[in-house]
């Protein structure tokens, strides 16, 4: 995405003769070059446009050296422009930046950003450790705050050599600090997968199948049109133009096969070519009519459906569902069928002592009612027991490096071949390994 910088005018200063600029606008303060008129003041003036239009941001009032904050706000600024994809929307990129700078604001944001040392760089680091935050996410986000300094440099805004110091701070090593080791992410079992169908809109679970048989990403099932899949071949190529990987200029498919074909067909005959394939407005449809489905109480009696709904709701379905809508509903449905111990559980409480009616306590109620200690042990259990749509793709890698070897996955996953990218996502057979040594 490209932004269009207006270039300053050379103006004729009346009582001194000079020539000057306002680089930030007709409020801003004015930047003399020397007298109008000059050849060495017209050079001057071209090469400062050239420095705008280049993104050159080096001129601070009066002089004075560029504040730690300064230099985020500056940086921040150019992130908004560069971190887009394709279609102009920002990428998470600008949420890891803000999120990594947070640290640094707290404690050193008035400082000049050309006085921040290793003894500084260390003490943010360290409040990164008191967070909590696991070892490799604090090197990634000590290396974006590299990044915004090295920026920096570029930009003239502050000397090499506080970028090079930051450079002598080696990141954290895996068993020589208190940071915690993130669990690896593990392939979802096919049980719990398959436990969560009743607990799903027939939407979800769709989305579920799909993304178990092609080993997408869920950012790939949630942008699915119509008009990306070639069906002229028995097997079906889905070339998704937005995607991970897209902003280095590579090309993703999904490869869908019969049973991938079969879940994509009823959605297909329902879709313009330009529609996400998946609805929440469809899928919330489905969720109402399963629940109406299961109504105890006779229509002639209570609600009748649609009688109850908010005009106004604070909340619609979207168009399309996003990763994280999608994650939600397949948490959600694993905390539906995750088995607590009965002094844990969630309770129904009365509604009408008359009529003897009750219902499920609200999350709320259920957490205030079981106190911070017994509800930090329902969240432990509820963790061990679930999964992420992104372990889906996890399971697809190593259901396809057991049955067809490792390049049939790369070939699947989009990875490329030779990438050892595909480790990560590939459980090793172990079981073929097993059966080599009670051979041998």
């Amino acid at each position: 995405m490209t932004t269009l910088i207006k270039t300053p005018k050379l103006t004729f200063h009346k009582p001194t003769g000079q020539a000057y600029v306002r680089l930030g606008g007709a409020q801003s303060k004015p930047t003399y070059l020397g007298r109008f008129g000059d050849p060495e003041t017209e050079a001057k003036y071209h090469r400062l446009v050239a420095e705008l239009k280049a993104g050159a941001t080096r001129k601070t009032p009066d002089g004075e050296p560029i504040s730690v904050a300064g230099l985020i706000v500056r940086f921040m600024t150019h992130a908004q422009t560069y971190y887009r994809d394709d279609a102009g929307a920002l990428t998470g990129e600008v949420s890891n930046y803000r999120c990594a700078l947070q640290p640094l604001i707290d404690l050193y944001a008035d400082i000049p950003a050309q006085g921040l040392g290793p003894i500084a760089f260390k003490a943010v680091r360290q409040r990164m450790l008191d967070t909590g935050w696991s070892r490799p996410y604090i090197n990634s986000q000590c290396n974006r705050i590299r990044h915004v300094f090295r920026w920096g440099v570029s930009e003239e805004l502050i000397p090499a050599g506080v970028y090079h110091a930051l450079q002598s701070v080696s990141g954290l090593q895996r068993g020589r600090t208190p940071a915690p080791e993130p669990a690896p992410v593990r392939p979802a079992s096919q049980a719990l997968i398959d436990a969560i169908r009743d607990h799903v809109s027939p939407t979800v679970w769709d989305m579920v199948r799909l993304e178990s048989e092609c080993g997408g990403r869920p950012q790939d099932i949630v942008r699915l049109t119509p008009s990306c899949i070639d069906r002229s071949e028995d097997v079906w190529i889905a070339e998704l133009p937005r995607h991970k990987t897209s902003w280095r200029g590579d090309r993703h498919f999904l490869i869908l096969g019969p049973k991938a074909q079969t879940i994509l067909a009823p959605y297909l005959l329902r879709r313009r070519a330009d529609e996400p394939v998946f609805s929440p407005v469809e899928s919330a449809e489905q969720m109402r009519e399963t629940r109406h489905a299961e109504r105890k109480t006779p229509l002639s009696c209570g609600n009748r459906p649609g009688t109850n709904r908010v005009r106004t709701p604070r909340r619609r379905p979207d168009n399309a569902f996003t990763t994280d809508s999608y994650r939600r509903a397949v948490t959600r449905a694993c905390e539906a069928v995750t088995e607590l111990p009965p002094k844990l559980a969630r309770l129904r409480v009365t509604v009408s002592v008359r009529s003897k009616r009750t219902r499920w306590e609200t999350r709320s109620e259920w957490r205030v009612r079981l106190g911070p200690d017994r509800w930090q042990e329902v969240q432990r259990i509820v963790r061990a027991q679930r999964f992420s749509p992104n372990q889906l793709r996890h399971s697809a890698a190593s259901r396809l490096r057991r049955e067809h070897g490792i390049e049939i996955a790369q070939t699947f996953l989009g990875h490329k071949i030779g990438s050892s990218i595909t480790e990560v996502y590939a459980e090793a057979n172990l079981e073929a390994a097993k059966a080599v040594a009670r051979a041998g």
